[in-house]
């Protein structure tokens, strides 16, 4: 043919389609003749849009963890771990980015930071007298004695009227 018009304006042989409709073309021929291609009808597929959500706090401390949720209806899930399912539990610091597909095999992904606080310091028990000192400063400190908290006893320092074993 020596001319192709489509139905929204292309006018070249081929076309590729971002958009779902019906889709039909006009041509041309040398002796001046036309004719009207089939009607195509054409459904792009929207891709998933996962949103990561987490059971658990993020941050968390070193020891905890957090679930990481893609959410559910998906066909397939995979995760920058290796892992396919749709839930993964983070211990570790990091970058989590998680791609599912769709029944029409359309693929989204959304990624997730996670961080993970360093342990405290275990803080050294210091005695002068009656009075105890927990060696790191700047902290929030719960005293008990006998594995048992003492009520108001949240300073760095303690003054005791009791023996006994005393932690901070």
């Amino acid at each position: 043919y020596t001319s192709y018009r489509w139905n929204n304006g292309w006018v070249s042989r081929r076309q590729t389609v971002y958009s779902s409709g019906s889709y039909y073309c006009v041509v041309k021929a040398a002796d001046g003749s036309t004719g009207i291609s089939d009607t195509v009808q054409v459904v792009v597929a929207q891709n998933p849009k996962p949103d990561l959500t987490a059971t658990g706090t993020i941050p968390f401390c070193e020891g905890q963890s957090a679930f990481l949720f893609a959410g559910a209806g998906y066909t397939r899930y995979l995760w920058s771990t290796g892992s396919d399912g749709n839930l993964l539990e983070s211990k570790t610091a990091g970058e989590y980015t998680v791609t599912v597909w769709n029944d029409e095999g359309c693929a989204g992904s959304d990624t997730v930071v996670v961080t993970v606080f360093p342990p405290v310091p275990k803080p050294l028990i210091s005695r002068r007298g009656d009075s105890l000192s927990a060696s790191i400063e700047g902290m929030s400190y719960a005293w008990s004695r006998e594995g048992s908290p003492i009520s108001g006893a949240t300073a760095q320092s303690i003054y005791v009227t009791q023996t006994g074993s005393y932690s901070v």
